[in-house]
């Protein structure tokens, strides 16, 4: 049994408990035990500070090795069965005394008969040697009343052996170490612990007020009871884990020859200045602070009673007596009234009792139930208090409503409980997909026209209760990049999903149709077909006036069109002359005689006339272009389009 109680545990939601042990004694050891695979987390974290007047010394704990391992530095061995004969053989060669039933023999154990023909267990003989007179002298292990070690590594090793076999596997000791001063000692630590868990009750009441109520369950996992204990319940995540410190581990090192060397004078280091402390504090966590209460009352009484009809009765059954602290990473449920729990037994304490506001609504997600929606249960946590996750069971004044999770709530946060299932309500889905050009507008002279990918998503809602409901929908958004057009705004987006909210009158159908697009195209054009056109009147991209704009635009690029190819004919046309001409400069330069003079004055006349050919074509060309850009010009005069 420890000798320092638990006065206080702080249960974390990741496994570690933070445990407070304090007792005022006079004695100068106190003795703790813990599970040995607790003890690197106690070695890692334990604190111990004294309120006394006196101080500790130190803390000592077994050396982690099995018992196997223990006893083979012992040089006692008493075997399992013959515990004598196997005392007597390890004690050969160490001093002793024998004492018989008249007298005694001191000497040194010589050794012990064991030959087989000794059948019979008191005849078998002890030889010992006298010091003294040099005379080994026999005597019968019958006669033996009692054997005294006078060797003190002999009496110490047997000691050390007995109190070893009888230690515990599972556990490991710790001995904290005082002086001979009155104390009130106080060791805290953390060790492994059961997760605390929190489940809640919701009574709904008149007039869209509720009572909530939180209880949270701890489970004693340790050997030993608990009483009149300080409870906390932290919620939140610390950084926690294992370092292996009770687990003793030797490295091999490298063999170092000596090297022959001459004598050299002394290096010395100036060491650092001890400093002055007055505090008695000694252990991994030194420095921690540590705060004692005085104990509260023990818990109230339940008031008996079969029925529970409003939110006061439930109210006043349970006495919630509880400090909260916000301690910027976690937040803490400080339980006032001291709780007992015995060895192997589990509690369920108050820590929540709060009227709070709720509304019940109706939910729809395709993912969560396929066919019908969800009755909510929705209330803002005015508590002033984090409401951890945990179930939740939904009652009213009749009784069971059904139950839900509780999601982990911030103070002045929204929760949503689902808690049942509503059949009167069904939903069918439908689903289409295209594309589209969607608008087309004028751009530098250039047409443009985008074209978008529609997801149609379309709700059909089949009331068939006698009451009015709304009904939020909640909907996934298609894809990254996709709006909404044409539909209800959404009452707020959570995430990647929008939630659209729906009146479903009584014993009708109602559709909610949802369209969302995305762009996946841009082009431009300078030309479209009459065909086309009519398409776009006919989709309503366009109006019937844009419409006319648009001929005129088409009329003009046509115009457009028209020039370009003739500027297109004229510079082929000029191609053709430059061409001509070569050969025609080719065909004179092979005239040089006087008899070909005439034939070099009609090639040179010809050439003379495709040069004036060129220029008149070469000066269509520009005229021709100016009469493009006035017409652009013109386009870009026009507006419409979206």
């Amino acid at each position: 049994m420890n000798e320092l109680p638990i006065k206080s545990i702080a249960v974390y939601k990741h496994g570690v408990g933070y445990y407070t042990r304090r007792s005022k004694t006079e004695s100068n050891l106190v003795k703790l035990k813990f599970p040995k695979e607790h003890m690197d987390d106690i070695l890692k974290s334990i604190t111990t500070i004294d309120y006394g007047k006196g101080q500790i010394l130190g803390i000592d704990f077994e050396t982690a090795q099995n018992t196997e391992s223990k006893l083979s530095r012992s040089t006692i061995d008493l075997g399992i069965e013959d515990n004598l004969i196997h005392l007597i053989s390890d004690l050969q060669g160490k001093k002793i005394i024998l004492h018989l039933e008249n007298k005694s023999i001191q000497g040194v154990l010589v050794g012990i008969d064991e030959s087989k023909q000794t059948e019979i267990w008191g005849t078998k003989r002890i030889s010992i040697l006298d010091l003294e007179t040099s005379q080994v002298s026999i005597v019968m292990i019958g006669d033996i009343k009692q054997i005294e070690i006078l060797d003190s590594n002999a009496l110490g090793d047997l000691q050390y052996y007995l109190n070893t076999v009888s230690a515990n596997e599972l556990y490991s000791e710790m001995t904290i170490r005082l002086d001979d001063s009155p104390h009130d000692l106080v060791a805290s630590y953390i060790a492994p612990a059961p997760i605390w868990t929190v489940n809640y009750r919701f009574i709904c009441g008149k007039e869209e007020k509720g009572l909530v109520q939180g209880w949270a369950i701890f489970h004693n996992s340790l050997d030993e009871d608990l009483k009149d204990v300080k409870f906390s319940f932290i919620t939140g995540m610390p950084i926690s884990f294992i370092y292996k410190l009770y687990n003793s581990f030797t490295p091999e090192r490298p063999m170092v020859e000596e090297d022959i060397r001459t004598v050299e004078a002394p290096i010395e280091y100036s060491s650092a200045p001890k400093k002055k402390s007055s505090k008695r504090l000694l252990g991994a966590a030194a420095g921690a602070s540590f705060e004692m209460e005085e104990v509260d009352a023990l818990l109230g009484s339940v008031p008996d009673s079969d029925e529970y009809d409003t939110t006061s009765a439930y109210q006043s059954s349970v006495n919630t007596e509880v400090e909260t602290s916000d301690r910027e990473e976690s937040f803490q449920y400080k339980v006032k009234n001291p709780v007992s729990v015995e060895r192997g037994k589990s509690a369920m304490i108050p820590i929540l009792s709060s009227e709070m506001e709720y509304s019940k609504i109706y939910m729809y997600n395709k993912d969560k139930f396929s066919k019908n929606p969800s009755a909510i249960l929705k209330f803002k946590n005015s508590s002033g208090l984090i409401l951890e996750k945990g179930p939740i069971m939904i009652l009213d004044e009749e009784g069971y409503l059904g139950e839900g999770i509780l999601e982990y709530t911030t103070k002045e946060g929204e929760a949503l409980v689902a808690y049942s299932i509503d059949l009167s309500v069904k939903v069918y889905i439908d689903y289409n997909n295209h594309q589209e050009i969607n608008s087309i507008s004028l751009k530098d002279s250039f047409l443009i026209m985008k074209k978008y990918e529609y997801h149609s998503t379309e709700y059909k809602i089949a009331n068939s209760d006698m009451k009015s409901k709304k009904l939020i929908i909640e909907h996934p958004m298609y894809n990254s990049g996709y709006e909404l057009i044409h539909t209800i705004a959404p009452l707020e987006t959570l995430g990647n999903l929008y939630r659209f909210e729906v009146e479903l009158e009584p014993s009708t159908e109602t559709i909610c149709a949802i369209k969302e697009r995305k762009l996946v195209s841009s082009s431009n054009s300078s030309y479209l077909k009459n065909n086309q056109i009519k398409k776009f009147i006919d989709d309503k991209i366009i109006s019937s006036e844009d419409a006319k704009i648009l001929q005129t635009i088409q009329e003009k690029y046509e115009e457009i069109d028209s020039l370009n190819k003739e500027i297109k004919k004229i510079q082929s046309n000029m191609d053709k002359i430059l061409k001509k001409q070569a050969e025609v400069r080719k065909n004179i330069e092979t005239l040089k005689s006087s008899e070909e003079k005439e034939f070099r004055q009609k090639f040179v006349q010809e050439l003379m006339n495709l040069n004036q050919q060129h220029s008149q074509y070469e000066s269509e060309i520009p005229k021709l272009e100016k009469k493009i850009s006035e017409l652009e010009k013109e386009i870009s005069t026009y507006k419409f389009g979206k």
